[in-house]
């Protein structure tokens, strides 16, 4: 393996590797509510501001938009720094900052679900 295949935040391969610089986070409008059961419309009001909370946080941590925002999706990308790196846990949705060089676990210290790989 060459270096241009690893990341050079966690040493893992780009296409395996959870950092938000090898997968930034999508976030898609017409999914917004998805996996919220939505079966009033306060359960909906509930989930756009749930989803309203977690842009608000993105925005707080220095996150930017990676280009302008297409009819359906907005891309992200995480505040520069020589000190840490953020991954989004694939399985929870978490987000969560490492320190340079530090490869982070296998299991979710947010939500206690596998960060790699989906899990329900």
């Amino acid at each position: 393996m060459n270096e241009d295949e690893m990341c050079p935040n966690t040493g893992i391969i780009h296409e395996n590797c959870p950092c938000m610089w090898c997968s930034p986070p999508v976030f898609f409008f017409k999914q917004m509510i998805t996996g919220y059961n939505c079966k009033s419309i306060t359960d909906v009001i509930k989930a756009l501001k749930d989803r309203l909370k977690f842009i608000t946080k993105l925005k707080e941590e220095g996150f930017r938009l990676m280009g302008p925002v297409d009819d359906h999706f907005a891309e992200f990308e995480p505040p520069d720094s020589d000190d840490i790196y953020w991954v989004e846990c694939r399985s929870g949705g978490c987000y969560l900052k490492f320190n340079q060089g530090e490869k982070p676990p296998e299991q979710c210290p947010e939500c206690n679900k596998n960060l790699y790989e989906y899990e329900e």
